[in-house]
């Protein structure tokens, strides 16, 4: 064995990255969302609300309009389809003006409502989205500095994990892994970003992916003795297959084309 290496190395910057869940459920997680923040009692309110109105159009047209169907069913369905058109447009569809002047007033108050009911419905969808978003996003040790992150076991993840002070739990190898993270036991996994593209590539049967950007970056190279004339030679080597584009072929090969 030399006493000492040298690494022959080209442009290969990698180190860690994290494998983290899909999520596949979208609108089961968009109901948990809307359940959590509060948004799918008052949207209960609302449905409440539409039905009451329901009501009383059909108790109305019953009473005033002899052409409204008598049948209970379609009497209703008609009133329901109104109710949710004055909700939604401030409009009440292929309906004549019974009150004159009036009615044409209760039908311009109704239209502040019901674009603040539309806006409403609107921005609590599209922020309980954004915050699922954020939140599955993870760029730095601070995203996950309060969640379980899996390592594998004796690996110097698992030592870096430990510098930084984060939560570990350590498994035998990335399947283990990969299965602790979809139970949910692990908010992400943490290795080296080229054994995590490839895990991910070659199981796109599971439902994960590789986010975030490269953190504590190195170097891979190959270890020589200490003034090995062979260095110069490999590093050319190195360099020419990038630049000929046999690395770029080898990466969408072993890891596919969006590592």
């Amino acid at each position: 064995m030399p006493a000492a290496t040298r690494r022959a190395a080209g442009p290969l910057a990698t180190r860690y990255k994290y494998l983290t869940a899909r999520n596949t459920a979208l609108l089961g997680a968009l109901l948990e969302g809307l359940r959590n923040a509060g948004y799918l009692r008052i949207y209960g309110w609302i449905g409440a609300g539409i039905l009451l109105v329901t009501l009383l159009l059909t108790l109305f047209d019953r009473h005033f309009d002899p052409q409204f169907p008598r049948r209970w069913r379609d009497g209703l369905a008609e009133s329901f389809y109104a109710a949710v058109k004055i909700a939604t447009a401030g409009q009440v569809p292929g309906r004549t003006n019974r009150l004159g002047w009036l009615g044409r007033v209760w039908q311009g108050v109704w239209l502040l409502p019901a674009i603040a009911l539309v806006a409403f419905v609107t921005s609590s969808v599209t922020s309980v989205l954004t915050t699922q978003s954020l939140h599955h996003q993870i760029n730095s040790l601070q995203d996950v500095r309060d969640q379980p992150v899996g390592v594998l076991a004796g690996t110097v993840e698992e030592d870096y994990g430990r510098t930084q002070g984060l939560t570990l739990r350590s498994y035998d190898d990335l399947d283990q892994a990969s299965a602790a993270l979809l139970a949910g036991e692990v908010q992400a996994v943490m290795a080296d970003a080229p054994m995590l593209e490839y895990h991910a590539h070659t199981h796109p049967e599971l439902p994960v992916k590789v986010v975030g950007r490269l953190f504590n970056r190195d170097r891979y190279g190959f270890a020589l003795p200490l003034n090995s004339p062979r260095t110069r030679d490999i590093t050319l080597e190195v360099l020419k297959a990038v630049e000929s584009g046999q690395v770029e072929q080898l990466r969408l090969r072993y890891f596919g084309r969006n590592p």
